[in-house]
């Protein structure tokens, strides 16, 4: 599935697919040190206090690095 849309809300980072269901949701929580980058159809990018993470369509880790 293709990621259409990904939202950071609530402590949590979330994609979803064109027809707005869940792909998957990751912590990230309020106040701390996690921001959404942003995202294309297949990857939405992560950054955790020094660390940028890469994640595919299925929340699996596709890349990390420290930034």
């Amino acid at each position: 599935m293709a990621i259409a849309s990904v939202i950071q809300k609530n402590g949590q980072i979330t994609a979803y697919d064109e027809n707005n269901r869940m792909l998957f949701q990751k912590f990230a929580p309020t106040g701390g040190n996690t921001e959404l980058m942003g995202y294309t159809s297949s990857t939405v990018t992560i950054k955790r206090a020094h660390e940028i993470i890469v994640y595919d369509d299925r929340g699996n880790t596709k890349s990390q690095r420290f930034a």
